[in-house]
């Protein structure tokens, strides 16, 4: 267990907690309604009084090769500082054919547009059978992945099934496509969910 750190706590606000109780046994019908709840956990262990960024639904466009003489143009630059495709050279069936969009991304924020680090991606599912899990996984892993290939440091992953929470860790030289599970499956109001979430705050506060 990392270090306590002044202004971090693992103590949810009541109300929060029992929202996130209430969900887990309520589950709502549609994914967005799941939004709201979980963006307020993540905030909780992620304020941006401390420099962490909650993101929604951000997208996760492939880095690109920069070819000597290119003209800029041709390029953008990924809120984590690494080069895309355009969309000015994209035409609209391409445009989106490629982009991983992760329910949440947690990251280290900068005053930069291009120099965040990614440090958690979050995938939420709204039911719990093993087919939405099997679905879960293998979107996280591709998120996960992505991040290896254009940033290099370790991500975390949690998957959110219904009530229930998968967590994750990929380690910047493994291989892109594996990522290893950390703990159990356990409900998200869990101890093991609250840990996992504090100790990667912890180390990035």
């Amino acid at each position: 267990m990392p270090p306590k750190k002044a202004g971090l706590s693992k103590e949810l606000e009541p109300w929060l907690q029992t929202r996130i109780l209430n969900i887990s046994e309520n589950p709502p019908r549609y994914e967005a309604s799941w939004y709201g709840p979980y963006n307020a956990l993540l905030s909780h262990f992620f304020p941006y009084t401390r420099q962490f960024m909650v993101k929604p639904q951000p997208k996760l466009r492939p880095r690109r090769a920069i070819n000597p003489g290119e003209s800029i143009s041709n390029i953008s630059l990924a809120s984590a500082g690494y080069p895309v495709q355009s969309h000015a050279v994209l035409d609209e069936s391409r445009l989106e054919s490629d982009v991983f969009i992760p329910d949440f991304i947690v990251a280290k924020a900068t005053e930069s547009l291009e120099a965040d680090q990614s440090l958690l991606q979050v995938e939420i599912k709204v039911h719990t059978d093993e087919t939405s899990w099997e679905m879960g996984r293998v979107q996280l892993q591709r998120y996960m992945s992505r991040h290896m290939c254009s940033e290099g440091s370790t991500i975390y992953g949690l998957l959110i099934c219904g009530g229930e929470a998968e967590m994750y860790k990929k380690a910047s030289k493994e291989a892109r496509t594996r990522i290893h599970l950390v703990g159990r499956r356990c409900p998200i109001k869990e101890k093991e969910v609250l840990d996992f979430l504090y100790r990667i705050a912890a180390e990035h506060w």
